[in-house]
């Protein structure tokens, strides 16, 4: 099988991605994906015209159908928002297809704490808020509605996929192998915003470096941009950099700052719009932990300090780099691990992708290699920064609660920049969908058996 012709990436990724994606939404119970009953809370919050949440004490959420907790509780084991040990719930094939809670009209409502996920846009939550909207017209159950969520999240993750391999000039085996990472379609197959955070910042990478190469038209590729940062941005917003790909203003050993001028404004119009949305959020702001410092006394000491954070950032890649990793390949609430041939099969699949090369990668100088390794580091450094500041105890000397997951979106940039120029195509590429074939099923066993008994 070939990557060129009749089984080009693009058409490759139509005919495996969705089965994948849609065996992820159906096979992992309702509510066992990370925070997933969170991001339910917040799009059945939305979709009842509530643009913005409340704060009771130290909780911050709203006011929804007693009916979720009844759906969500026997599955996720604790309503807190931060609750450490999620159960792994064993039941029969019948079982799980007769769960069926209804929302009981006329029942009293209840006060939620979904402080995660209560600053989230409507923009984040799209497909969510579609299904919730038809699930309730429909009489769905809430654990259906879920499905129906995931459901409709992959298929915008897989539009936007198929998107960018379409546009991408150069590394469309790069956009491939992310695209059938296990942890790509398990969380882009959730109720949660990765569908659109992963899709979105692969047809971003493909966007910018379509322009960075002049493929006309310009102004279409700064429109397509702006269209997928303004909800990238509301919905995570450290994703941005990403979106400057297209800007490089190095060209031939010269400085021409007016490349960039565009690229620079839409991130600046996609960052106000994502600052006056967490203003207007920022009352219902409540830390995770209660051993959390304020933010500013937090930035305060690191700046009277200077090697704080890079002192911190050392603890938590080089001391718990592995389990960083690790947490790539653990499923459900990542109480389902995968088994290390998993692991290896998307080793090797990596592997090939770069010992295949490109061969429209001649056209990578290292001036834009070293753009896209730097637009991917400034994320990273952001979503860094952002977990250490809300998300970490004082007490920690590394970054809590990272997961490799938040790393996928970044993986494009990185992979391209590093591509090889070839003067063919090898054939070491088309063993990369089968080796993340097999990498895929065996993650789904590993649920199957985790979740059921038949």
């Amino acid at each position: 099988m070939s990557l060129e012709g009749r089984f080009s990436p693009e058409r490759l990724f139509l005919l495996i991605g969705p089965l994948l994606y849609f065996a992820y939404a159906l096979l992992t119970p309702p509510f066992q994906t990370p925070d997933e009953h969170q991001h339910l809370f917040r799009a059945w919050q939305l979709s009842e015209g509530q643009l913005f949440g409340e704060r009771q004490g130290k909780a911050a959420g709203g006011i929804l159908p007693a009916s979720l907790a009844e759906a969500a509780l026997p599955e996720v084991g604790s309503l807190k928002p931060h609750f450490d040990h999620r159960p792994v719930v064993h039941r029969s094939l019948s079982e799980a297809l007769n769960q069926a809670t209804r929302i009981q009209s006329g029942a009293p409502d209840r006060f939620y704490d979904f402080r995660g996920a209560v600053i989230y846009s409507p923009a984040s939550y799209l497909p969510q808020i579609a299904a919730i909207s038809v699930g309730r017209v429909g009489g769905l159950s809430v654990e259906n509605i879920v499905r129906l969520g995931r459901m409709l999240n992959a298929t915008l993750a897989i539009f936007l996929i198929y998107w960018a391999l379409r546009l991408a000039p150069v590394g469309r085996s790069a956009l491939l192998f992310v695209a059938l990472l296990p942890m790509t379609a398990a969380t882009s197959a959730s109720f949660g915003q990765d569908g659109l955070v992963i899709g979105g910042s692969c047809l971003l990478v493909a966007v910018g470096l379509r322009n960075l190469f002049g493929q006309p038209p310009q102004l279409a590729n700064i429109v397509i941009s702006t269209a997928v940062a303004i909800p990238l941005a509301l919905c995570k917003v450290f994703y941005l950099p990403l979106a400057l790909v297209g800007g490089q203003p190095l060209v031939a050993g010269k400085l021409q700052l007016r490349r960039l001028w565009p690229w620079l404004a839409l991130c600046a119009v996609a960052g106000a719009l994502a600052i006056i949305w967490l203003r207007a959020n920022a009352g219902v702001v409540v830390a995770p932990w209660p051993d959390i410092p304020p933010g500013v006394s937090r930035i305060g000491d690191a700046l009277r300090h200077p090697m704080t954070f890079p002192t911190v950032l050392e603890h938590t890649y080089v001391d718990h780099g592995l389990v960083l990793f690790d947490s790539l390949f653990e499923f459900g609430w990542l109480n389902v691990p995968s088994g290390s041939i998993a692991a290896f099969l998307t080793a090797v699949g990596c592997g090939l992708v770069v010992v295949a090369g490109d061969p429209a990668a001649i056209q990578l100088k290292w001036s834009t290699r070293a753009w896209l390794i730097g637009s991917a580091m400034a994320s990273a450094l952001l979503v860094s920064l952002a977990a250490w500041i809300y998300g970490t105890p004082g007490r920690m000397d590394s970054i809590f609660g990272l997961q490799g997951r938040y790393f996928i979106p970044l993986a494009p940039p990185l992979l391209i920049a590093i591509l090889p120029a070839r003067k063919s195509a090898s054939s070491f590429a088309k063993f990369v969908p089968p080796l993340m074939i097999g990498a895929n099923l065996l993650v789904l066993a590993a649920i199957v058996r985790a979740f059921y008994s038949f």
